[in-house]
């Protein structure tokens, strides 16, 4: 996963909006997760994630439990 800020905080109406010219970069995750079907209706989610840099964080853990959409 990644993902990038693209505009400053406040108001942005008056800011350019362009991903390609500031200091930072694409900040970077990686992680796994599966999922088990106990019925039709009962699903068990776990996922988790460490970020690349330690400056985002450090890691998570992500449990779900019921109907997942």
């Amino acid at each position: 996963d990644a993902g990038k800020v693209i505009s400053e905080y406040g108001n942005a109406e008056y800011q350019k909006l362009n991903p390609f010219d500031d200091e930072q970069g694409l900040h970077m995750s990686y992680g796994g997760g599966f999922r088990i079907a106990l019925n039709e209706n009962f699903i068990v989610a776990v996922d988790y994630g460490m970020a690349k840099d330690a400056l985002d964080g450090n890691s998570g853990l992500y449990i779900g439990l019921g109907y997942l959409y």
